[in-house]
């Protein structure tokens, strides 16, 4: 009988502080999160990684204390928001558009963090990578993602 956050029933909000400070890990395939309880033993996360093909993308912490990762699309540099909340990976319509991708109206809309529900687009992502990551090319989600705030230049 707790608070709700959207359609999750959630008492609160995990942060990056916790996350930080003991070194947590995500797996979302199993959906488990890790925690590093012994400080004196090193991680062997990025070996076992690496043994079992994966590519390592080096995340940023913001200012704001939010993640994001280096993202290229058609060759142009960008940053995405890790948002695990997140139901479908978007970008930016004025990006996207800017980088030739072409538009498809879905007539469907989507509830962003700042409250407000836009219109959600498809585009067909030919060149697109997540660090080194190459995605293969696949139909994402665009909308209007990055709002002019009122005195921001």
């Amino acid at each position: 009988s707790g608070s709700r956050f959207g359609e999750s029933n959630a008492d609160g909000v995990f942060g990056a502080d916790i996350l930080t400070r003991y070194k947590a890990v995500i797996n979302c395939w199993t959906r488990y999160v890790f925690f590093k309880v012994n400080a004196s033993k090193r991680l062997q996360i990025a070996k076992f990684a690496s043994l079992q093909h994966f590519t390592r993308v080096p995340m940023r912490e913001e200012a704001n204390r939010a993640f994001t990762v280096p993202c290229t699309i058609n060759g142009r540099a960008t940053r995405l928001l890790v948002d695990t909340g997140a139901f479908v990976t978007t970008f930016d319509q004025a990006l996207a558009k800017s980088s030739g991708i072409s538009l498809k109206a879905t007539g469907a809309a989507g509830s962003f963090a700042d409250g407000i529900s836009r219109p959600i687009s498809l585009g067909k992502f030919k060149q697109v990578t997540i660090g080194q990551f190459k995605v293969p090319p696949q139909t994402l989600a665009v909308a209007v993602l990055l709002v002019a705030r009122p005195g921001a230049r």
